[in-house]
């Protein structure tokens, strides 16, 4: 009798490659919109109202020489300055550079400036 032949063994299988996720930088926040900001005057002042398309973040100012009320908002955002109906408190309304920060301008010293947080979204400044 003839001796038996081994079992052929399968070749051998190459290991599949490792997947490498590309390696990529962090990318900047993209900037979050103000969906409004309305100057509404009344006849003891003004109230600014700001709404974001997304919860606020922010920090209240108020500063002197000259008078101004500051809301700066945390990371970038997009807004448009509004326009200004006549009234006897709020001159102007300005957006910061990267839409960081919204200044209104007062007239003169205000009696009262008020920052007052109406949902997450909304933010009044009333100037009286």
């Amino acid at each position: 009798t003839l001796p038996k032949e081994p079992a052929p063994v399968p070749p051998a299988r190459a290991s599949a490659p490792e997947e490498r996720t590309p390696a990529t930088s962090p990318k900047p926040a993209a900037p979050r919109a103000i969906s409004s900001i309305v100057v509404y005057a009344t006849q003891e002042g003004a109230t600014v109202r700001v709404v974001g398309a997304v919860p606020l973040v922010y920090k209240t100012l108020h500063l002197k020489n000259p008078d101004r009320a500051v809301v700066d908002l945390d990371g970038p955002w997009t807004a448009k300055a509004p326009g200004v109906p006549a009234n006897k408190v709020v001159n102007t309304v300005r957006i910061g550079k990267k839409g960081t920060r919204i200044v209104i301008d007062l007239k003169g010293t205000p009696e009262a400036v008020n920052f007052i947080k109406k949902d997450a979204r909304t933010l009044d400044v009333r100037v009286r």
